[in-house]
């Protein structure tokens, strides 16, 4: 690799200057000899990136932009968003002190492997629903107990309405071990109050700090077309807005259809605790 260091150090001198070049190319010694020693060749981007990691990629980032531009070696965006995810998988993993719930969560890590093999699964989504299913599984060690039971899903989705989705997969994969153990479910119901108490927490947040003069129409419109019209979240982007005449609301137009909201400034303390 002294040929390529050499290379690198001409294209540096002409990107930077000769001075500038000069003072800096020592600090990426380091990394022609790492690919020296470890394979005199560079290697397949996946290799490199298990060897040095995010950081070492990070602290490389000026000869790999060398061998981009001169030697057309790219590192994709996708190899990187995915080895940040399994590092955070790896994480994930290692959080569990228990052995019964190690092998318990590898087995459902197993399990949706195969989905992502398959395609039918984003390793995104698989961190997911790992990180949902150690959860709970916290949970369950914080009371003592060596299996779920189900009002500790209760207690957590009632903490965390939103990871109910990413939850289903652990449940359905605990019912299929449980014997003749109750099945364990996640009520809908339940997580529709907890979401609609957690979302009133908001608003009431919202309103207080709009008569306190901070400027939250935006955010508080948003929230408004969910709270009051339980319609899905939308982009601000796609939301317009015009105040009525007499300062109480807005016309709030969202794919063609008009709404009305209240404005938070418009309501008393008592009405803002009352959403």
């Amino acid at each position: 690799m002294i040929n390529e260091y050499l290379a690198f150090g001409s294209w540096l001198q002409l990107k930077i200057g000769n001075q500038r070049a000069a003072l800096s190319i020592h600090r990426h010694l380091d990394f022609f000899m790492l690919i020296d020693e470890t394979w005199g060749v560079m290697p397949p981007p996946e290799h490199l990136l298990m060897q040095v990691g995010i950081g070492g990629i990070r602290r490389a980032r000026v000869p790999l932009r060398w061998l981009a531009s001169v030697r057309g070696y790219v590192i994709s965006d996708a190899l990187l968003e995915e080895h940040v995810e399994r590092d955070r998988i790896r994480q994930i993993m290692t959080e569990l002190s228990c052995d019964a719930d190690s092998t318990l969560l590898s087995g459902y890590q197993a399990e949706l492997e195969k989905r992502v093999s398959m395609g039918t699964l984003k390793l995104r989504s698989l961190r997911a629903c790992l990180r949902a299913a150690v959860d709970l599984l916290h949970t369950a060690k914080s009371e003592g107990r060596g299996i779920v039971e189900q009002h500790q899903i209760d207690i957590l989705l009632k903490i965390k309405p939103g990871i109910a989705a990413n939850l289903w997969g652990f449940i359905s994969f605990l019912n299929a071990r449980r014997g003749g153990l109750a099945v364990l479910v996640v009520d809908k119901k339940k997580i529709e109050i907890s979401r609609r108490s957690k979302l009133e927490l908001q608003m009431i947040k919202l309103a207080i700090a709009a008569r306190s003069g901070s400027d939250v129409q935006r955010t508080w419109i948003t929230q408004s077309l969910v709270y009051f019209h339980r319609l899905h979240p939308a982009p601000s982007s796609e939301v317009t807005s015009i105040p009525d005449p007499e300062g109480n609301g807005y016309s709030v137009t969202l794919a063609g259809v008009t709404y009305w909201i209240p404005d938070p400034r418009s309501l008393s303390l008592v009405q803002a605790k009352d959403l």
